[in-house]
């Protein structure tokens, strides 16, 4: 701690690092913030949540960038006098890195209103990340159910939204952060992987079928595609996946719920 030009105390990291580890403290330009209550419940479940849906997203597209919600260090301008610890920090450059944590402007910033910490979030840190160089902050306030969101990189106007809405995060292409839906996402994003699953599943097993001669290869093909093709009336009849069901042999034709013509022959199949 010293003074500076003007005679005004500033506090430094130093200070910052003999604090007991219980007391999460900040610093901007050399002014000291404590935070002395601990966070709420709806604070953790929304930290938590979008925390979720951006890693989700991250390990579905097998991107390079990392989320770290708090408490996660930033070294935002990489000097003394400056240090804080965003509710969430998605970072895309691994040079800023170390296992300290986060040297420089993260990519994308969130912060969730506390009731002791308004005028923190909506004034001092929203100055403090615009001139440091973050593209995206976020400023999520569950009193009124709302988000802010500051284009910071493009020096737009900022955009309010509605919990009820889904928001689409600006630096990515494709993410939208559900915050109505915190806990549904894993699910949603398991059933589309297995849809996918199934689409190329049946994309490659028609490859296959394709390259193979019937009447030397339905033995094995039936063995590598199990419930995709059916030996009928001494024809081949190919499956889709979503419509395995048996086949009954009648000796005139497959009975099932729908139809296709193999020359003279009608095959019926499920």
């Amino acid at each position: 701690m010293g003074l500076d030009r003007k005679g005004k105390w500033q506090y430094t990291l130093a200070d910052i690092e003999a604090l007991p580890e219980e007391i999460w403290a900040e610093l901007i330009d050399g002014e000291l913030f404590v935070r002395m209550e601990g966070p709420e419940t709806d604070h953790q479940d929304i930290l938590m949540g979008l925390s979720f849906q951006v890693e989700l997203y991250i390990q579905k597209k097998k991107g390079k960038c990392r989320v770290f919600p708090a408490p996660f260090n930033v070294y935002i301008k990489d000097d003394i006098h400056n240090y804080v610890l965003p509710d969430i920090a998605l970072v895309c450059d691994d040079e800023k890195m170390d296992w300290k944590g986060c040297h420089g402007a993260p990519d994308f910033v969130v912060e969730i209103v506390s009731p002791s910490n308004r005028k923190h979030d909506y004034v001092r840190k929203l100055a403090l990340y615009r001139e440091a160089g973050v593209r995206e902050y976020w400023i999520v306030d569950s009193k009124y159910k709302r988000v802010t969101v500051y284009d910071l990189e493009h020096g737009t106007e900022p955009v309010l939204y509605l919990f009820t809405e889904k928001i689409r995060v600006g630096v990515y292409d494709d993410l939208w952060l559900d915050i109505a839906n915190l806990h549904g996402t894993l699910e949603k994003t398991l059933d589309e992987e297995r849809q996918a699953g199934i689409a190329e599943g049946i994309s490659q097993g028609i490859a296959r079928a394709l390259r193979m001669d019937w009447r030397r290869d339905v033995p094995r093909a039936r063995s590598a595609l199990p419930g995709c093709l059916r030996f009928c009336c001494g024809r081949v009849v190919w499956m889709t996946l979503p419509e395995r069901l048996p086949i009954r042999n009648t000796g005139t034709g497959c009975i099932g719920d729908r139809s296709c013509k193999f020359g003279k022959a009608d095959y019926r199949y499920s």
